[in-house]
């Protein structure tokens, strides 16, 4: 096997297109949702981000990573409070309803987005231990 057999297979790219047709619209649906409610104190959002249904999703874990991105030049504090979002609905998501190895990327990306925005603020140890988490979550359930 040559790992592209999933290519000669109708069935296989039609579920491949199906995952990346629903990733679009989950992270057009988190873009809509953010804009609505992180506004304010940044304490406010993790609250304002679980009242609202559908925001626990995998296009939610990547525009917050997205936005703790860009928020990380102007304001590490709410960078710091974006990617700590993005860990915790990343936590949450259900492996079943996404291929395993997304869910566990996404984890991955997250808990590294949090270790960078804490070393951008000089939490150095703190930074190594998510970072350490990080590596762990992107390749395995059972890291220590």
């Amino acid at each position: 096997m040559d790992g592209l057999e999933e290519f000669h297979d109708p069935k296989k790219i039609s579920e491949r297109l199906a995952f990346h047709r629903n990733a679009i619209v989950e992270e057009q649906r988190a873009r809509e949702i953010c804009d609505a409610v992180l506004t304010g104190p940044s304490k406010w959002w993790g609250n304002a981000l679980r009242a609202v249904e559908g925001s626990g999703t995998a296009g939610m874990v990547t525009v917050l990573i997205e936005r703790a991105e860009v928020a990380i030049r102007h304001s590490p504090s709410d960078a710091l409070a974006l990617s700590d979002l993005a860990v915790g609905v990343g936590a949450q998501l259900q492996p079943d309803l996404y291929p395993y190895d997304h869910v566990m990327k996404l984890r991955g990306q997250a808990l590294r987005e949090q270790a960078f925005v804490l070393s951008c603020m000089g939490r150095l140890r703190e930074a190594e231990s998510i970072a350490g988490m990080a590596g762990c979550s992107s390749r395995s359930s059972r890291c220590p």
